[in-house]
């Protein structure tokens, strides 16, 4: 009998959990995401697993931050457009001088909130 699994959760990408469909938790405090990813296998050959997630669980534990991320629907869901041009305005959006000092700028004043000490030239 096939379980209806939903998702493998992850809490603070550290420790898996296995949901099924309805939200009930079916194993929790799974140490390793192979081994979850295993085990969901073996409930139903794991086909609502994303690859997004897993993606993203990759890109995590590599050190990128993936808490805030942008796609085409964040674009097409306020504008009549292909995911191609969608992808498009994001290109050109975040490809962006300002948009890149920005952000530079408020890494720089978090960074000195936590009373950090900057590198030479930076």
């Amino acid at each position: 009998m096939k379980l209806p699994i939903k998702q493998i959760l992850s809490k603070n990408r550290k420790l898996y959990q296995i949901v099924d469909a309805e939200g009930t938790l079916l194993i929790k405090d799974i140490n390793d995401l192979s081994f979850a990813l295993d085990i969901c296998d073996k409930f139903n050959n794991c086909n609502m697993i994303n690859k997004t997630e897993k993606a993203l669980n990759l890109l995590s534990d590599e050190g990128y931050y993936v808490k805030n991320l942008w796609g085409v629907d964040d674009v097409m869901i306020g504008w009549e457009c292909t995911k191609e041009q969608a992808l498009e305005i994001l290109d050109k959006t975040f490809d962006n001088e300002y948009v890149n000092e920005t952000i530079f700028d408020i890494i720089g004043i978090n960074a000195r909130e936590m009373n950090l000490t900057s590198k030479e030239n930076y």
